[in-house]
């Protein structure tokens, strides 16, 4: 059964050698997946006890960064084997795992989608830059009201039959069920749900409303908020 988080350790519980156990295991996965510019440090931070009204100082175990976006995919492999093989036992209010990618800039080669399920077949779909073709993606979540009318419109966009672009959606919720029973009243269109990918953590697709435009070389020509690109 797994443990609640009221029965996990704190970080701050952890003794002198056990802390330093930890970081040494940490900087060990760190330097297998190449991520060496990152350090695991265990910083002192202010915790406000609620019952008492008063604060208490606390250590909390901080991993965080920047890489390159060509590291994204070991990001993420690194970010959930810290958290399942050293972290298993500490509370995770207790530490912060966040090691961010380097958006892409003007003319950086499109990274494919890899892992994606088409929300209408179910099938499983690789998305990659289509040479002569523009690619126009909305990110899109249930709970983000903007996000889901800005992929109707997507998807309107893609009944009108234009053919010098391919316009997507792609959904980034947990579950693509909820969002398959969402898009059956915008009509047929190319929608799709990210699965385990680079590209996820290249493109912030977590950072909804969220689109991005490949030129017809295969080149990002923009990601950001949809309301800023300039078609």
């Amino acid at each position: 059964m797994e443990e609640t988080k009221s029965s996990l350790r704190k970080w701050s519980d952890l003794s002198a050698k056990e802390e330093e156990n930890h970081l040494n295991a940490i900087a060990s996965l760190l330097k297998e997946h190449a991520l060496t510019q990152i350090v695991p440090l265990s910083a002192d931070h202010q915790v406000n006890l609620l019952k008492s009204g008063l604060t208490q100082k606390q250590s909390k175990l901080l991993i965080t960064g920047t890489v390159e976006a060509s590291l994204a995919q070991k990001v993420k492999t690194f970010e959930h084997r810290v958290k399942k093989e050293i972290l298993a036992d500490i509370n995770p209010y207790t530490f912060l795992v966040r090691i961010d990618v380097k958006p892409p800039v003007a003319a950086e080669p499109f990274t494919k989608c890899v892992g994606l399920k088409n929300l209408a077949t179910g099938e499983n779909y690789d998305l990659e830059a289509v040479d002569g073709k523009a690619l126009l993606i909305n990110f899109w979540a249930l709970n983000c009201d903007l996000s889901m009318k800005i992929a109707q419109s997507f998807a309107g966009i893609s009944q009108a039959g234009i053919t010098e672009a391919r316009v997507i959606n792609i959904n980034v919720d947990e579950n693509p069920e909820d969002p398959a029973k969402a898009i059956a009243a915008w009509g047929p269109h190319e929608n799709y749900h990210v699965g385990s990918s680079a590209a996820d953590l290249i493109y912030r697709t977590s950072m909804i409303p969220r689109a991005l435009l490949v030129d017809v070389k295969g080149n990002v020509a923009f990601c950001g908020h949809p309301m800023k690109i300039d078609l």
